[in-house]
């Protein structure tokens, strides 16, 4: 068992499109500050939705690190399963 297949199981990868949101928002906030451009920030916040919905659905980390930095982080719920199937 490879180091990834322990971190996919125990659900401490980050999500990637998380961190290329934040990483979009303080360019945005650059570049409004030097520019009084904010264009970018319309690509953070939609990365941030689509991030936020892919963490729900796999149960990766990545949700809610600057809302309450004096928390510790809590890991995220199991991903959702599907119900099951029952024949007609």
């Amino acid at each position: 068992m490879g180091m990834s297949e322990v971190h996919l199981r125990q659900g401490t990868r980050y999500n990637r499109l998380a961190i290329a949101s934040l990483a979009l928002a303080g360019l945005a906030v650059i570049g409004t500050i030097f520019a009084g451009v904010a264009v970018i920030a319309v690509f953070a916040v939609g990365a941030g939705h689509v991030a936020l919905n892919q963490i729900k659905l796999v149960g990766e980390r990545g949700r809610g690190w600057l809302s309450r930095p004096w928390e510790p982080a809590t890991p995220s719920p199991p991903p959702r399963s599907s119900p099951p199937s029952t024949p007609p």
